[in-house]
């Protein structure tokens, strides 16, 4: 149940939070704060960094003054990947599997299984999903359980304020890039993944509720109990967070010396010493935790 919520927690395209490496900043750097500000003898101004999680729980965008300001000051902003630019029959493609349908990947128990459950908690037909990856039926199995109380998810949020203050957008990543990471998981492993997730679908709520929760009131102990799973594989790992990272700090870096920059990625992404905020402080930058207080 855990593993599916961590995989997802890492990747902008749905809930964008880890925490061991939170716990993991708690002891280098003191703190666990979201917001990080990047300064530098090099750079036009002062940047900032926001750790995101990628819902529509009303509850996450009472961020506070100053997540505000930060956003406010920033010439530009930039975000993982950009939604609102993805054309929906591209996406599609990348998310179907080739050479493979959902029940070649189960017993027939499993599959009926499935398809009871996924119109229990979706109210979708399992049939019009015949090959689509696994993993993208765990996502809408996620979505279809979360609170849904605002238009769009955090990171896209951001990316329609910029683009009404006439603020330039950039991507750190492409979509491509990302599902090239899911597509690091074996389509059996995907489907053993999205069947655990249905053994108990009320426990599921619970722990994506706490979850958000702990997001919330940054609370570290909770996370690492709640998404810690030994069974992920360290090079699967290394490919969804390190090697992502060091990507994502390459293009950043660019991004904060052309201008002020309010950068919005997953909080996965900025904990540890693979993390977004160790290898600003590596380059040379000035990177500083700056409160948040959820309303």
């Amino acid at each position: 149940m855990k593993k599916i919520l961590f995989v997802m927690s890492a990747l902008g395209i749905f809930l964008s939070f880890d925490a061991c490496r939170v716990s993991e900043t708690a002891q280098q750097e003191g703190s666990s704060s979201l917001l990080w500000k990047i300064s530098g003898d090099n750079l036009p101004g002062v940047s900032y960094v926001y750790g995101t999680i990628h819902i529509q729980d009303k509850r996450i965008f009472s961020y506070g003054e100053n997540v505000r300001n930060a956003f406010k000051n920033a010439n530009q902003v930039a975000v993982e990947v950009l939604l609102d630019e993805i054309n929906p029959a591209s996406a599609m493609q990348l998310m179907l599997m080739k050479d493979s349908t959902l029940d070649m990947l189960m017993s027939d128990t499993e599959y009926q299984r499935l398809a009871e459950n996924y119109q229990k908690v979706t109210g979708a037909d399992i049939s019009t999903a015949a090959t689509m990856k696994p993993f993208f039926l765990s996502a809408n199995l996620i979505q279809a359980i979360a609170p849904g109380d605002m238009p769009v998810p955090l990171d896209l949020h951001f990316i329609q304020k910029a683009r009404e203050q006439n603020k330039t957008v950039i991507g750190l990543e492409t979509l491509e890039e990302q599902i090239a990471i899911i597509d690091g998981i074996s389509y059996s492993t995907q489907a053993e993944m999205l069947l655990e997730s249905l053994e108990d679908v009320d426990e599921l709520k619970q722990q994506f509720n706490k979850l958000v929760d702990a997001y919330l009131s940054m609370d570290k102990d909770a996370i690492v109990k709640l998404t810690d799973d030994p069974t992920i594989p360290a090079g699967f790992m290394d490919e969804l967070l390190n090697k992502r990272n060091k990507i994502m700090v390459e293009r950043m870096e660019k991004a904060i010396q052309h201008a002020e920059t309010f950068t919005a990625v997953g909080a996965a992404h900025l904990y540890g010493k693979d993390g977004i905020v160790s290898m600003l402080k590596d380059r040379g930058y000035t990177v500083e935790a700056v409160p948040v207080t959820f309303n």
